[in-house]
């Protein structure tokens, strides 16, 4: 029903409207060369006329003479052909027809050339005029031969009026097509979605159905026995593993003993010297005097703060590690 109106085939639609286009860009470039033809054809065939009327006499009557039309046509589509090569190669169709059109007004050039050249003597009055007679009734080929090319021409125009038309329409519909794409995308997507949910029920509707064909089944087949659970599966109450007591017991005991090789370690490195007893067993000299610490009342206060500090910590720390270690094994 929406046939060229569906999301899928709106890239196609859209390759269409540029090939339409070309193709009217196209026509109407024809279209624009045969009505400049047929202005040249009809300048051409006025000037013959003007000719014909004055007796064969070129320019005559003051009106442009036929080679002069040719001349001026023929030059014209020559400055056209320079500006179609300066865009297109040789093998473009405005180019290959601009070069026949060249040909042909040659062709006709020639025959006017040829028709000029009639021989016309003032010293034989009645000879002139028997040729002015003859040159004039020479000029009725050419002009017959305008009208059908004009006629041509013509035709031509016609045929590339009607080709434009049908372009026109066939990208009307096709743009209406295009405009089209977006609301048949959300209608087929209502359908696909309606489409689906039916689809859905119907498969869950089947699995019942094969569900309750394999119970039967399997019921006709034990001869009325039923499978019933007994006893269901227990759980245990606690996890087998890992015993997080053992863990948080050997992490104790791991930092303890950390704790007390960095210590020991520490004092193993210290050079300080604490007593007499270091600075007999470094020095050889004797000992004469011995210096107490003198703390300021400052900084005996700062040493029990960072003592109390020290021992809080301690206790905190103690604390925490204790109280996590049974909400630990406790939550287990």
């Amino acid at each position: 029903r929406y046939l060229g109106e569906l999301p899928d085939q709106q890239q196609g639609n859209v390759e269409m409207l540029s090939g339409l286009q070309s193709q009217l860009y196209a026509e109407s470039n024809a279209l624009e060369q045969a009505k400049q033809q047929r202005i040249y054809l009809e300048s051409l065939a006025a000037a013959y006329r003007r000719q014909a009327r004055a007796g064969g006499a070129p320019g005559t009557d003051g009106g442009a003479t036929p080679l002069a039309v040719i001349d001026k046509t023929i030059a014209d589509l020559d400055a056209r052909l320079t500006a179609l090569l300066a865009k297109y190669t040789s093998k473009y169709p405005d180019v290959v027809r601009t070069r026949q059109q060249i040909d042909e007004w040659q062709a006709m050039r020639r025959k006017a050339v040829a028709a000029r050249s009639v021989p016309a003597t003032e010293t034989e009055p009645a000879a002139g005029a028997e040729n002015s007679a003859g040159a004039a009734g020479s000029l009725v080929p050419n002009i017959t031969e305008v009208q059908s090319r004009l006629k041509a021409t013509e035709a031509e125009i016609g045929f590339h009026t009607g080709q434009a038309e049908r372009l026109r329409s066939r990208i009307a519909e096709t743009e209406a097509r295009l405009r089209l794409t977006p609301l048949r995308q959300q209608q087929l997507a209502d359908l696909t979605r309606d489409y689906q949910n039916a689809r859905d029920n119907y498969q869950s509707l089947l699995q019942k159905k094969l569900q309750s064909a394999l119970a039967t089944s399997l019921e006709k087949r034990e001869e009325g026995e039923r499978l019933r659970v007994l006893d269901p599966a227990s759980l245990p109450q606690r996890p087998v593993s890992p015993n997080r007591l053992e863990i948080i017991l050997a992490g104790w005991a791991v930092g303890l003993a950390a704790g007390v090789g960095l210590v020991a370690a520490g004092e193993m490195n210290d050079q300080t010297l604490r007593g007499t007893c270091d600075v007999h067993d470094l020095l050889p000299c004797p000992l004469l005097a011995r210096l107490p610490v003198l703390l300021s009342p400052r900084d005996a206060r700062r040493r029990l703060w960072l003592r109390a500090a020290e021992v809080a910590g301690l206790t905190l720390l103690a604390a925490a590690t204790t109280g996590f270690a049974i909400y630990v094994v406790l939550a287990a």
